[in-house]
C-alpha cells in the first residue's frame, strides 16, 4: 500500500513534465498489486469476523456486513484474475497496462462503427 502511495505521489508531482508516462505506469502497477493483496486479505478477515463474532456480529445495528460487501464490490468491479493476468503479461512480455478494468466481451470493429 505504501509503495502504491509513493508511486502515486511521484506521478502527481510530475504532472506537466515532458514524459511522466513511466511514473504513471509505475503508479498503476503498484496500485493494482496493492489491490490484489488487499482484496484477498479483507475478504478473509471479514469472513473470520463473522465466525468469531457469532450471531451478534450479523446484527443490523452493528452493520459489520458492510465491510465484506465493500470488499466484494471492489473485487467485482476490478476482477483480480484480470489484474493478475495483465501484470504477468506486463512483466513477461512488456505489454502496456490496461488502465481500465472491466468484464464482458470486447466490442467488434463492426459494433464500434455502429453496424450490427
Amino acid at each position: 500500500m505504501l509503495a502504491a502511495a509513493r508511486a502515486l505521489a511521484l506521478a502527481q508531482e510530475s504532472v506537466g513534465a515532458p514524459t511522466p508516462e513511466h511514473l504513471t505506469d509505475a503508479s498503476e502497477l503498484r496500485t493494482v498489486q496493492a489491490q490484489i493483496s488487499a482484496v484477498a486479505d479483507v475478504l478473509s478477515v471479514t469472513t473470520e469476523l463473522f465466525e468469531v463474532g457469532g450471531a451478534s456480529a450479523t446484527s443490523r445495528g452493528r452493520a459489520l456486513d458492510r465491510h465484506w460487501r465493500n470488499a466484494r464490490t471492489l473485487a467485482s468491479h476490478n476482477p483480480v484474475i484480470y489484474q493478475e493476468r495483465a501484470i504477468g503479461d506486463r512483466l513477461l512480455n512488456g505489454t502496456d497496462l490496461l488502465y481500465f478494468w472491466s468484464t464482458g466481451e470486447k466490442r467488434s470493429s463492426d459494433q464500434e462503427k455502429g453496424q450490427q
